[in-house]
């Protein structure tokens, strides 16, 4: 089998989606930076009904396109929208040395127990390896969606052919990239790294404020989600807490992410102590209601309400200090 070396799987976060997780894994390989995919995305709270507290999602608003951020990485990408010669074009990336990414409809991939002919779920594939003559890629997969634990796999063209056209037909949106082979960019000189996190630390405060309205109307929308819950919650169903229960787990990895770049981006251990404090409370009031949920004895707990009133102030706080950071007084 010919393979890219030096392909490693990324496990220390679940950074917003697959995608992100298999060009990180990329962007390690070539030595690139890892700061501009940090910086360039503002979270912020949405509520989207009004009268359900389920419904509060974090938003993910990217500031730059990819093109700008893989450019500012150290990578470039060639792209395909639907890629009706794939393993051919996954041969010939593979030889230049060019790991590929590609998106999968789970449904169709055998070594997913979690999803195979159960469940349609969108995802990505990170492939640096083929076998023409056995007719076999090595790929990079997780094996269950609720686990972070992506690995190496050596698996037939079909469970490459099958997933991919599988996604063509039930995900596919028209001009949106289906095939991505990433190279280094020679053609822009690279910051060194420590310049490079300093740019993109002010890159994300710079964001902060740029998008500082949006920022607290998603605070307004969490205050109102807060206020909502305890009639709600009186009144809810097991599936209305499975789903809260599931929004849950959506805010707590975006306040994981929130932190990881803002250590890697160094922003201070007294917002990073914020936010861990903050993380802790949410984690505090998932368990509360998980309980609740599998015993299925939903009695009145003080404690989910008045640790949900003091996630929203840590939220606020935290939110105030990012805003109050002040830029670096040299990055050049």
């Amino acid at each position: 089998m010919n393979t890219i070396p030096n392909i490693q799987p990324f496990n220390e976060i679940y950074y917003k989606d697959c995608f992100y997780n298999s060009v990180i894994s990329v962007v390690d390989h070539f030595s690139g930076s890892r700061y501009p995919i940090l910086s360039n995305d503002i979270l912020f709270y949405r509520l989207s009904d009004s009268t359900d507290p389920c419904s509060l999602q974090i938003v993910y608003q990217d500031a730059d396109s990819l093109g700008q951020v893989l450019e500012r990485t150290g990578l470039t990408a060639r792209t395909i929208d639907r890629c009706e010669r794939l393993i051919d074009d996954i041969a010939a990336s593979i030889n230049a040395g060019c790991p590929v990414v590609i998106w999968v409809d789970c449904y169709y991939e055998s070594i997913r127990r979690d999803t195979y002919n159960k469940i349609h779920w969108g995802h990505t594939l990170l492939l640096y390896g083929i076998d023409l003559d056995n007719r076999q890629c090595a790929i990079i997969e997780h094996q269950n969606r609720m686990n972070l634990n992506y690995r190496p796999h050596i698996v037939g063209f079909d469970d490459i052919l099958r997933p991919y056209q599988g996604y063509l037909k039930v995900f596919y949106q028209a001009k949106f990239p289906t095939f991505f082979a990433f190279s280094k960019n020679t053609d822009i000189p690279q910051l060194e790294p420590e310049r490079r996190r300093r740019v993109e630390r002010e890159r994300l405060i710079g964001h902060m404020h740029t998008y500082g309205s949006l920022i607290q109307q998603g605070l307004d929308d969490l205050r109102k989600a807060v206020d909502l819950t305890y009639n709600w919650y009186m009144a809810a169903g097991q599936q209305e807490i499975a789903m809260w229960i599931e929004s849950l787990n959506k805010i707590v990895n975006g306040k994981f992410i929130e932190r990881y770049r803002c250590k890697m981006l160094g922003l201070g251990e007294d917002i990073l102590q914020l936010q861990q404090n903050s993380l802790e409370v949410l984690k505090k009031i998932r368990a509360v209601v998980a309980r609740a949920y599998y015993s299925g004895n939903k009695l009145y707990d003080g404690l989910i309400f008045s640790s949900l009133h003091n996630f929203y102030e840590l939220e606020q706080r935290t939110y105030q200090k990012l805003c109050a950071v002040k830029p670096l007084t040299d990055v050049r």
